[in-house]
């Protein structure tokens, strides 16, 4: 129930004292008649129960000649001293056909408590001239003559005219009456909100406060009562949060510290306010917003409160002033990390094809070869709060002949969005595994450090990172076919390990300063294997992968033809490329090109492996692919004849037989990168035989 301290509530007590006080209706000194008008024909109109206009017309007539003959007097609608007299007999201080201020006129119905003064005392609660209202606190003085259009007693303000019965100064337009709210509601977009550690301004608590027709209203106060819902009662509301504040729609009405609220009052706090002004009429926002504290305990993240608004202070536009508790329910809010409450996600995932798809690199024979893209990602910054990315680890492993990560890279690069923002230098910049630089082996993790850029939310970034390759015959000790491939997923950016260049960890923060934690960073990037030679060739393009079924006189498709087209190049130097297809597994060691095709079962399967290119001198069974120069390579596998039953039938590329040195009439490197299932398969084909 609406608890209501309403000054304005005594004006039921004024009314009474003003029937007893004023004891007669100035009339005016003339008779009063059809055609008059003024305030006296008002007082009289107000006294028969006509419309009080200041117009004497027919109307106003018909109730004087009413009043006039229930009185014994001459019915002629002429109201002169006669029918004055009768009106200011004793106890006639009540409108015509009233014996008393209760119930309603036997001759107009208007209400008996209806009085009209023409002399008496203001303000409201005097009885005389002399001390002070005891309703107001006002001064006491004698009014004399009649009252403004409209009033019918010292109390409030005129109906008709706006102006103070009293005959003081008449407040600005807007203002006036008696101010009621009319509903307290919840705005129910507000609930279970999150305040994040180092979170300004977030708003907890919303009501909507609908004020009357009647006057504006000024909010001066309100009561919070916040509830901890943790079963931790040792807890302290200021370990949570730092301030909070009190908003009147977009403008802040009011601010107080945390470290008002305390266990002495049950973490309550009565928050005042300013400029804080409800027009009649409409409808005001209210809302409670909690600021969280930059460093809060992880130990308290997640804890629930709840925020109850008990009462709301407000004066109206005659000055009176109201509390009252708007009887809604509390709302329950929680203390988050800050990337918990904006909902921030670091989110990796890989990006140009190209670079982490296996390929093969060029390199120097006798130099560092610089910037090989090794690894390109990307990362988006899901949520509403902003992360400072600061430490980056990524994971390097090398292969081939190679057993040494800082033996084949001597630096690596990151760059973000095109720019560089961070570098390792292999030399000075050892592993940070705590057991020092002798612990290098295959697979290790190298950190960019003091990256310190802003990520902001809702944004995608793009990463690169570059190693720098030794030469063949370098200090590097790096041998042709050698390999690297490159990941940054959750295995990096969960370790944080302390070691002799300082952490390998992934360094990323919330906006209130705290590291991310392990649910707030998803996805991964993994590039394939890179290969480099300083004498090779390259995969440039697959132009064909087709697999088209055969009838071959049977009324079903019971074999199937497959083809590949795709264009070689060679770098560096010439290369050989032995001419022989064969199928996995047929023979061994792995010769010339290398297919695989599923289900083809006891079926027999031959191949045609042709080019553009010459046959090698030195080896009839070789083409020779000269530097610089590609050229289109054709094979074609065949499916033999299916006599009953069905398969379903595919086939890819597995290796490629060639050698570096044209010379050598038995080519033994294998060539795989860009080779496989997942690159180089073709379209399934369904074989029937009957």
């Amino acid at each position: 129930m609406l608890k209501k301290f309403l000054i304005g509530t005594f004006f039921a007590l004024a009314l009474m004292v003003a029937s007893t006080a004023f004891a007669s209706y100035d009339f005016g000194p003339t008779t009063l008649k059809v055609g008059s008008t003024g305030d006296y024909v008002k007082t009289l109109q107000t006294f028969v129960g006509a419309t009080a206009d200041g117009n004497f017309g027919p109307m106003t007539k018909a109730k004087v000649v009413a009043w006039q003959a229930s009185n014994g007097l001459v019915a002629d609608g002429l109201f002169g001293n006669l029918s004055k007299a009768k009106a200011n007999e004793a106890g006639s201080g009540f409108p015509a056909g009233c014996t008393s201020s209760t119930g309603f006129s036997s001759i107009t119905g208007v209400s008996c408590s209806t009085v009209v003064p023409v002399t008496g005392f203001a303000p409201t609660g005097c009885t005389s001239a002399s001390g002070f209202s005891p309703v107001t606190g006002g001064a006491c003085y004698a009014i004399s003559g009649t009252l403004p259009a409209g009033c019918t007693t010292t109390a409030g303000y005129s109906p008709t005219t706006g102006a103070k019965c009293d005959g003081g100064t008449t407040p600005t337009p807007g203002t006036i009456g008696v101010g009621t709210v009319d509903t307290y509601t919840l705005i129910s977009s507000i609930n279970n909100e999150e305040v994040g550690e180092g979170l300004n301004d977030v708003k907890v608590y919303g009501l909507d406060i609908e004020v009357g027709d009647g006057s504006d209203i000024s909010l001066t106060a309100v009561k919070l009562v916040f509830d901890e819902s943790d079963t931790d009662t040792t807890s302290n509301f200021k370990d949570y949060a730092d301030e909070v504040s009190v908003w009147l729609g977009s403008t802040k009405v009011g601010t107080v510290d945390s470290d008002k609220f305390t266990d002495d009052n049950a973490w309550t706090y009565t928050v005042g306010l300013s400029n804080a002004k409800i027009l009649a009429g409409t409808t005001g926002k209210l809302y409670v917003a909690v600021s969280g504290i930059n460093n809060l305990d992880s130990g308290d993240a997640t804890d629930d409160w709840t925020l109850d608004v008990t009462s709301v202070r407000w004066v109206d536009g005659q000055g009176a002033m109201i509390s009252e508790d708007p009887t809604v329910s509390a709302r329950t809010f929680s203390f988050e990390l800050s990337a918990v409450a904006t909902s921030t996600e670091f989110k990796i995932s890989e990006d140009v094809a190209s670079v982490n798809t296996a390929h093969v690199v060029d390199i120097h024979a006798t130099e560092t070869t610089n910037d090989i893209p090794v690894l390109s990602f990307k990362v988006k910054i899901e949520g509403t709060g902003d992360v400072t990315l600061k430490d980056l680890p990524v994971n390097y492993t090398v292969g081939g002949a190679q057993n040494h990560v800082d033996e084949m890279v001597e630096g690596l690069t990151l760059y973000m969005d095109g720019t560089e923002v961070s570098s390792v230098n292999m030399t000075t910049d050892c592993i940070e595994d705590g057991t020092g630089c002798a612990s290098v082996g295959t697979a290790e993790t190298y950190t960019f450090h003091d990256i310190d850029t802003v990520l902001t939310a809702g944004e995608t970034y793009h990463f690169l990172v570059k190693a720098d390759i030794y030469g063949i015959t370098d200090t590097g000790d790096v041998a042709a076919g050698d390999t690297i491939l490159a990941v940054f997923g959750e295995t990096q950016t969960d370790a944080i390990t302390a070691g002799t260049g300082g952490s390998t960890g992934f360094d990323a923060e919330d906006e209130s300063g705290t590291n991310l934690v392990d649910a707030d960073k998803t996805g991964t990037a993994t590039a394939e294997a890179i290969t480099v030679y300083d004498v090779g060739f390259t995969l440039n393009s697959i132009t064909k992968k087709l697999g088209v079924p055969q009838s071959a006189g049977y009324s079903a498709d019971d074999s199937g033809i497959f083809t590949f087209e795709f264009t070689l190049e060679a770098f560096g130097g010439s290369v050989d490329i032995d001419k022989t297809c064969v199928e996995n597994g047929e023979d061994a060691p792995d010769m010339g090109i290398e297919y695989t095709i599923s289900n083809s079962g006891s079926n027999a399967t031959t191949c045609d492996f042709t080019s553009t290119a010459d046959t090698s001198t030195a080896d009839s069974d070789a083409w020779t692919l000269l530097d610089g120069i590609p050229e289109v390579f054709t094979l074609v596998v065949s499916v033999g004849t299916l006599s009953s039953g069905q398969q379903l039938d595919k086939v890819y590329l597995d290796t490629i037989n060639w050698d570096d040195n044209i010379e050598d009439t038995s080519p033994d490197l294998y060539f795989t990168a860009g080779l496989g299932v997942d690159a180089t398969s073709t379209n399934s084909i369904l074989l029937t035989g009957v």
